[in-house]
């Protein structure tokens, strides 16, 4: 892709929003165009969590498995999106879900020990990526904590019990 294309489709991105243009063409600076074709896996849920992708072009289902060993589709995104965030920001050394293209899709790949290594510097184009993951990831968990009380209505009143335990538990 054009590098001044793909430049105006980063800055529409949530995750590039509040990026000047320089602070753009430094994240740029550590990526890798990507393409994945309809029907193919871009990551499986156990694989090494090494990169976070955004979609520039295309539709991706994110799946998990079920205690069955079934597939479940947690969401479907497109343009603009992130997936694998939780390998870039959080440590994680698996990824917790997979990632499949149900159309042809372009994306741009950061590794995540190449932003590692922005963040250590203490580079501002690589701290308002992170700002801006952490209002993405925070929005991913309220729509997760509304299908969850969705799911829950007519359960048992220990399983819910059960859950709030946990949520009060829960520490950063």
């Amino acid at each position: 892709m054009k590098e001044s294309t793909l430049m105006n489709s980063l800055l529409q991105a949530p995750i590039c929003r509040g990026l000047t243009e320089p602070e753009l063409a430094t994240i740029l600076e550590i990526t890798e165009e990507t393409s994945a074709r309809h029907g193919e896996w871009i990551f499986k849920e156990g694989d090494p969590g090494d990169s976070l992708y955004i979609v520039l072009h295309g539709q991706i289902d994110i799946q998990k498995k079920d205690r069955n060993g079934g597939q479940q589709q947690l969401a479907r995104i497109g343009d603009g999106s992130v997936i694998g965030e939780m390998s870039l920001i959080g440590g994680h050394s698996v990824r917790s879900a997979s990632a499949l293209a149900v159309t042809d899709a372009k994306l741009l790949k950061i590794p995540t020990a190449r932003f590692s290594q922005l963040l250590a510097e203490a580079n501002l184009a690589a701290l308002k990526v992170v700002h801006n993951l952490a209002q993405v990831m925070s929005r991913r968990l309220l729509l997760m904590d509304e299908k969850l009380v969705e799911m829950a209505v007519g359960r048992r009143k220990e399983e819910l019990l059960d859950f709030q335990r946990i949520l009060t538990n829960w520490s950063f």
